[in-house]
């Protein structure tokens, strides 16, 4: 997982910047969180046989599934993860894409895709999706918070 790590202040939600289709132009527009957008966690699972950092030994995959049930066709861009850990520390990890792609989704299409976070104590993660709507509105979507805890060894 990259990112930065710190202190974060605010609610999630929207990200400082929002995607449009040219690259390098950027709206600085408060999105709106679409009504029928979803993304459910399907699974979560522990694998310690993926690479990891010494300081962060734990890796989880997590299973999303992004769900439009809107009357709107969507592009999503652009993704914001928080991850904090028991302590109040905070990974931030924000960029352009989801798995290296930008779907878009009519109304009652899904996009499904795994990825992982590290950690190094207990933490939990949250954060959302961010694109443009058919009618050129920005908007976001919640990921939902799900914790992941260090693997109790006997």
């Amino acid at each position: 997982m990259h990112g930065q790590k710190g202190r974060q202040t605010s609610s999630i939600n929207y990200c400082l910047s929002t995607m449009s289709d040219e690259p390098g132009n950027y709206n600085h527009a408060k999105p709106v969180e679409l009504a029928g957008l979803s993304v459910l966690l399907d699974r979560l699972e522990y694998h310690p046989e993926l690479p990891a950092e010494v300081e962060r030994p734990f890796p989880y995959v997590y299973f999303l599934t992004i769900r439009n049930h809107s009357d709107r066709t969507v592009r999503l861009g652009a993704r914001k993860w928080i991850v904090t850990d028991q302590y109040g520390e905070q990974l931030v990890v924000e960029g352009e894409g989801i798995v290296g792609k930008k779907p878009q989704l009519a109304p009652g299409e899904e996009f499904s895709y795994n990825s992982y976070h590290i950690i190094g104590e207990n933490s939990v993660a949250e954060g959302s999706f961010h694109g443009i709507d058919d009618l050129g509105r920005h908007i976001f979507v919640r990921i939902p918070r799900f914790e992941m805890r260090v693997p109790v060894t006997e």
